[in-house]
C-alpha cells in the first residue's frame, strides 16, 4: 500500500515544458512565432541557474535565454545557451521532435519553409481508417524536426 501511496503522490499531473535547445534564438523565433504563429509569453535572459549548470558544465557568467511559448495549456520553450548548433540523426535514441496541430498542412509547411525551415519529404497519410491524418515534417535551423499534422475528413 505505501508504495502505491508514493506512486500516486509523485505522479506527474500535467506535461508543463517541451524545452528546444536552439542556438539562434532570433532565427527560431522567425520559425516559430512569425511561421507557426505562436504568441511569445515572455523572452528573457538570465546568468545560468544552479541546475542548469550541473546539465550543462557552462560558467556562471553565460547568459541562458529563454523563450517561452503557450499553445492548448502545454508550454514550449526555445532555450539558448549561445553555443552553435550541433544536430543529431533523428533515429538517434533520445533525440525527439515537436508535433502540432495544423489546420491547412500546405500552408503551414510553405510558412515555415520561407522561414528557413527545410521540408523532409512529402506529405502522406498515415493512421487507421477511423483516424487518419496528413502529415509533413520540416528541420528548423537548429535540426529540430517538427511535424505538421492535418486532420482529414472521414
Amino acid at each position: 500500500m505505501h508504495d502505491q501511496v508514493d506512486a500516486v503522490t509523485a505522479a506527474p499531473t500535467a506535461l508543463a515544458n517541451v524545452v528546444l535547445h536552439v542556438s539562434d534564438p532570433d532565427a527560431a523565433l522567425t520559425v516559430y512565432r512569425d511561421a507557426l504563429g505562436l504568441v511569445v509569453r515572455f523572452d528573457s535572459g538570465w546568468g545560468s541557474p544552479a541546475p542548469m549548470l550541473a546539465l550543462t558544465g557552462t560558467d556562471a557568467a553565460e547568459r541562458m535565454r529563454v523563450i517561452a511559448f503557450e499553445a492548448e495549456g502545454v508550454r514550449l520553450s526555445l532555450c539558448s545557451f549561445g553555443r552553435p548548433a550541433s544536430p543529431r540523426p533523428f533515429e538517434d535514441s533520445g533525440q525527439a521532435h515537436v508535433a502540432f496541430r495544423v489546420p491547412d498542412l500546405d500552408a503551414a509547411l510553405a510558412r515555415l519553409e520561407a522561414a528557413g525551415a527545410t521540408r523532409l519529404g512529402e506529405p502522406g497519410v498515415v493512421g487507421p481508417a477511423h483516424d487518419r491524418v496528413r502529415i509533413g515534417f520540416v528541420r528548423d535551423p537548429d535540426g529540430v524536426v517538427l511535424e505538421l499534422i492535418e486532420a482529414v475528413a472521414s
